[in-house]
């Protein structure tokens, strides 16, 4: 008994492309084992919510999400490609490329041995136990149907009320595609019975890029289920409901426990040809869930190819990398007290109406935390602060004081007051809390005051670390000391002297050699991919009018700060230049070259700012007259 594949035709119905939930997490940066740990895990945990809030069956809700990977070859693999018809895939695919890898899907995938029965059919089952499930019709009540937001909308979802998952709402699904090959799932589930006696459906969807097949354009889009022709080639298809939806599930291998409770309900997702490892997917898991896994707030597990269940460890010594985030986290929960100067915790004061924001828990290893990575690992040394929502996923490891020693770790878990505006302000990766990024639309909308929240979240983050980085920076031995005070006894004497041996040139009675602009609408933002920004600003400079001679060799630099809650003196930026005049180069972070009374123009780039913080530009230029030099902001 095969599936029916019914394809978009191209300008029908639904007019956008199949690939576009796929497009929009493609470019987040993160892998596809992370994706899928992140995002599927979210929208499963998200649908257990009901029960863990609902008195009546909080006792004997007992949440759970497995995934499962499974490999069929012989006759089981024959029937499966029968009744899911993957044939119909590879004849429609046959000039589509993988989005992430840029291969051709055909080549790169199942579809290249389907009638091979010794070559495996790698799937890949997320079955969760004790979650609402995909209850609501899609076809009377699609705006209240979570099989229609969850399996056919792009861009909407539902959310119940209590934790807000957050994000670009309804994008979370692309992961399924991304996680495929084939980008193809199919899903099971089961819910309370609804008004019509409906407790379970079935239905399978394919997200793929415009394409041509036997000379008509298709946008991408194919489901199966109950179809009815409409005309033009255009179906109106909708799941499989009930008894038909029960025995397709046991062909699929997704039929589910009978366990009595609640703990029954939920969704079986089926991922054709998964792309990620089940080891990557475990790793994965703990990197981004250890907060849920620590407080057993969800039972995680992964089965791998031969059958071998696993469980997220976080706490396991071949994770050493989260033992400072573990250890901040039992801070903030109170399993253990911070150790005096190494170890401190710092629960933010509250808005100015009465919101709280959360606490900051932060740790160092003194043995450690003036240690660089090894240049030849090709990554920087960081301190770096785990950002955690009421949620209970890990939403960014951001970093601060890059290649800037002490290194500390630590964790911000925020406030249930500022739930909301931390939801909403998401993109759809779920990877940070970014105020100016243009391609997350629906940021857009949301209020000023939202951005304040952020604004103070980093701000007192960023300050609250560099004081306790300060406290580590006085730890040093002595010797240490006496030669940084005999250095610098030393440059006073030198400089001492040279002064008493230069007079004051006629033509400066104290007065500015140059003439410096930083115009402050002369700046402009640029988001990367990954989180933070680059800012460019506007300079211009010439030798001032005072100064008796007509040209002078002179070095210029713009130096970019970080500008903090309690001070405006804050960490260096590197900064490069563009639009350099001609006969000026840059040295370091100057630029060098002959300054004349003709203003020269350029622009100053900073490097990597990190997260939403404001940022301080001075200009600071050193020309070659005696006992000149000039700066401003």
């Amino acid at each position: 008994m095969a599936v029916e594949w019914r394809w978009d035709p191209f300008g029908g119905r639904n007019r956008s492309s199949g690939s576009t939930g796929g497009n929009a997490l493609g470019d987040s940066g993160l892998s596809v084992a992370e994706l899928v740990a992140r995002e599927i895990t979210q929208n499963s945990d998200d649908a257990m919510d009901r029960f863990r809030l609902d008195a009546a069956v909080r006792d004997e809700h007992e949440p759970r999400l497995i995934y499962k990977f499974e490999s069929l070859v012989g006759q089981r693999k024959s029937e499966l490609v029968k009744t899911l018809d993957l044939e119909n895939l590879r004849q429609h695919l046959p000039e589509v490329t993988n989005r992430l890898t840029g291969t051709k899907v055909v080549e790169d995938s199942c579809l290249s041995s389907l009638a091979d029965p010794d070559e495996p059919l790698r799937l890949l089952y997320a079955i969760e136990y004790g979650a609402v499930g995909l209850e609501g019709n899609p076809q009377t009540h699609p705006e209240s149907s979570r099989w229609y937001m969850a399996m056919e909308a792009q861009g909407v979802s539902l959310q119940d009320a209590g934790r807000q998952s957050g994000g670009s709402w309804g994008f979370g699904k692309a992961a399924f595609e991304l996680g495929s090959r084939v980008a193809t799932v199919v899903a099971y589930s089961r819910f309370r019975e609804d008004e019509t006696g409906v407790t379970t459906r079935l239905g399978g969807y394919i997200h793929q890029a415009h394409h041509k097949c036997n000379d008509i354009t298709y946008t991408g889009f194919a489901s199966f289920g109950v179809s009815t022709a409409l005309g033009a080639g255009e179906y109106q298809v909708v799941p499989f409901e009930n008894s038909q939806a029960d025995e397709y599930a046991g062909l699929l291998g997704m039929t589910r426990k009978e366990l009595g409770t609640v703990n029954d309900l939920g969704t079986t997702f089926l991922i054709v040809d998964p792309a990620l490892e089940p080891s990557d997917l475990l790793e994965a898991l703990e990197t981004y869930w250890w907060p849920t896994i620590l407080d057993e707030d969800l039972d995680i597990s992964v089965i791998d190819y031969d059958d071998v269940e696993y469980t997220p460890r976080p706490k396991r010594s071949e994770r050493s990398d989260l033992a400072p985030y573990l250890e901040a986290w039992n801070l903030l929960r109170g399993i253990s007290n911070p150790r005096p100067e190494t170890q401190k915790i710092v629960p933010f004061q509250q808005l100015p109406d009465g919101r709280s924001l959360g606490q900051l828990s932060l740790v160092s290893d003194p043995a450690t935390c003036f240690d660089r990575v090894p240049a030849e690992s090709g990554e920087e040394s960081s301190t770096k602060i785990a950002l955690v929502r009421q949620r209970g996923m890990v939403i960014k490891y951001e970093n601060f004081f890059i290649n800037r020693p002490p290194f500390v770790h630590g964790v911000l878990y925020t406030h249930s007051d500022i739930e909301e505006p931390l939801s909403k302000i998401e993109p759809k990766e779920h990877n940070r809390w970014w105020l100016d990024d243009s391609r997350n639309r629906t940021l857009q909308s949301w209020k000023d005051e939202w951005r304040d929240v952020v604004q103070a979240l980093y701000s007192r983050t960023y300050s609250n670390v560099n004081l306790f980085r300060r406290s580590l920076s006085r730890d040093i031995d002595e010797d240490s000391v006496i030669l940084s005070r005999l250095a610098k006894n030393i440059g006073r004497l030198l400089r001492h002297k040279k002064k008493r041996g230069r007079p004051d040139p006629p033509d400066r009675p104290g007065r500015s050699p140059a003439s410096l602009q930083i115009p402050p609408r002369g700046v402009s933002r640029a988001p990367l991919a990954g989180g933070g920004y680059v800012a460019t600003q506007d300079v211009a400079v010439s030798l001032a009018g005072h100064v008796s001679q007509e040209s002078a060799e002179a070095r210029v630099r713009v130096d970019w700060n970080y500008r903090l809650d309690t001070s405006s003196n804050g960490a260096r930026i590197p900064t490069t230049y563009e639009e350099v005049p001609q006969g000026w180069r840059q040295e370091g972070d100057h630029l060098v070259g002959v300054l004349t009374k003709r203003e020269i123009r350029f622009k100053a780039k900073s490097g990597k700012i990190d997260g939403p913080y404001e940022v301080r530009v001075t200009g600071h230029v050193n020309v070659d007259l005696p006992r000149t030099g000039s700066e401003g902001e």
